[in-house]
């Protein structure tokens, strides 16, 4: 850095600036500076950046399994965010262990991540994720940890559904059908079999990942014939 500084005639803290981004520097420095790195191929040392700020520009992500799709995506729009932002986003999975979760949390801890996300196991947080959400900040994903004290994006899955039945009602299909894992079937498909929904007339069958959707009937047009009972 001191190289390109000695070439640029700016000072260290000028090309440390254009190096990391930040505001503050002429488009006309920040040019010749950029030219100049190109020139004598300078690259960022991470290590100088760790040893100055204490952290890296490293996001770790720990979800279940990669392989998922519905995680996989996750991971895709957290990269591309993290990168917007000159991070570099770690992904791992967990395997849906609570063992491998912990290890994982405190292996990205020691690497000295700028934060986490994480889709947590349990519905109590673990003392790896404790003890991280005290050190860096912490985002779960997908389940909640009410006594952590840190932020949580769930998804709707229940709008999402209702948004979906009367869909497909308002384009007059009546006979619905939902199959789904027995993870995904209410609590791990063990539940006896669940009411209907009022608005969707949706129950689970204990033992299956099987849910017949009844859409919400609608009255009939103004003026049109209806059929007796």
């Amino acid at each position: 850095m001191a190289d390109v500084a000695r070439r640029a005639e700016v000072s260290i803290k000028t090309v440390s600036r254009v190096v990391n981004g930040e505001a503050g520097v002429s488009p006309a420095t920040t040019a010749r500076v950029r030219e100049i790195i190109d020139d004598l191929g300078f690259q960022r040392h991470a290590g100088a950046t760790m040893l100055r700020t204490g952290r890296s520009d490293r996001i770790g992500l720990v979800v279940e399994d990669l392989a998922n799709p519905f995680y996989a995506q996750l991971a895709a729009g957290i990269e591309r965010e993290a990168r917007l932002r000159q991070h570099l986003l770690i992904s791992t999975s967990s395997q849906q262990s609570a063992q491998n979760e912990a290890e994982l949390v405190d292996a990205l801890i020691a690497q000295r991540v700028a934060g986490l996300v994480v889709v947590p196991i349990e519905t109590e947080p673990s003392e790896a994720l404790r003890a991280a959400a005290r050190s860096v900040p912490v985002v779960c994903v997908d389940r909640p940890q009410p006594d952590l004290g840190v932020d949580t994006v769930l998804s709707d899955n229940e709008g999402g559904m209702r948004s979906a039945v009367e869909h497909l009602a308002a384009h007059r299909h009546d006979r619905l059908e939902d199959l789904r894992t027995h993870e995904m079937c209410g609590a791990r498909g063990d539940e006896e079999q669940s009411e209907p929904d009022d608005a969707t007339g949706e129950g689970c069958a204990r033992g299956t990942g099987h849910r017949a959707i009844r859409p919400p009937r609608r009255p009939p047009p103004s003026g049109a014939p209806t059929r007796g009972r």
